[in-house]
């Protein structure tokens, strides 16, 4: 038979090399996931960014629409981005806005009506909310999405919570009674609030006037 690499002869078969993947009866062909998500809506991303933009241009003008829940949860990312952009209030956040929105309508209600209300909030603007009954005919699982703070909201809206920066370190440095820490954590609080500050009154001096909402 010759010397056998991997193989033997038995006439017109052949048995393939063993290795150990193939002794435990499997073979590893999967590899990390790195850089994937869900949330795709079934379309490319082209098709899908469009989608979402003419839904946050809805959301902006109507303040609240219903849609499917897989939906409501990819467009809570961007609305929220959107008020965001709309708290900055320069020129180059206008142009950022007006790149996704799709009417001018929405961007002035964005700079003029929104970004004012929640300049207390630090995040959680939109709110997704089930619907009890499916969708008919496909009988699609949908949701209400809305932002916060408006008046006839489903559901009303916890107070912002103002919480500065470094206070749960603080707190675990009272109770652990170590003043070193106390300090460390005190002096970096206040240059955090400092730097806070200064980037606020930098968003401020570049600000314009804007028009109000279109009737």
């Amino acid at each position: 038979m010759g010397g056998l690499r991997g193989t033997f002869a038995l006439g017109p078969f052949a048995m393939p090399s063993l290795t150990p993947q193939s002794l435990l009866g499997f073979e590893q062909t999967r590899s990390m996931r790195h850089g994937q998500r869900r949330g795709k809506l079934g379309r490319n991303s082209t098709e899908r960014w469009a989608l979402l933009r003419n839904m946050v241009t809805d959301l902006i003008k109507h303040e609240r629409i219903q849609t499917t829940v897989p939906k409501a949860k990819e467009l809570k990312r961007l609305a929220d981005k959107m008020i965001t952009i709309g708290k900055e209030g320069t020129l180059m956040a206008r142009r950022r806005a007006g790149a996704i929105l799709r009417t001018d309508e929405s961007i002035r209600k964005l700079f003029g009506v929104l970004a004012p209300r929640y300049t207390e909030r630090a995040g959680g603007y939109t709110r997704v909310l089930r619907s009890i009954n499916n969708r008919k005919g496909d009988n699609a699982p949908v949701a209400w999405i809305e932002y916060v703070d408006r008046e006839g909201e489903l559901r009303t809206a916890k107070p912002p919570v103002t919480r500065l920066p470094y206070t749960k370190c603080l707190q675990s440095a009272e109770e652990k009674g170590d003043e070193r820490l106390k300090e460390y954590y005190t002096k970096a609080q206040q240059d955090q609030m400092a730097a806070t500050a200064a980037r606020v009154d930098r968003i401020e001096s570049k600000k314009i006037i804007i028009r109000g909402p279109a009737e």
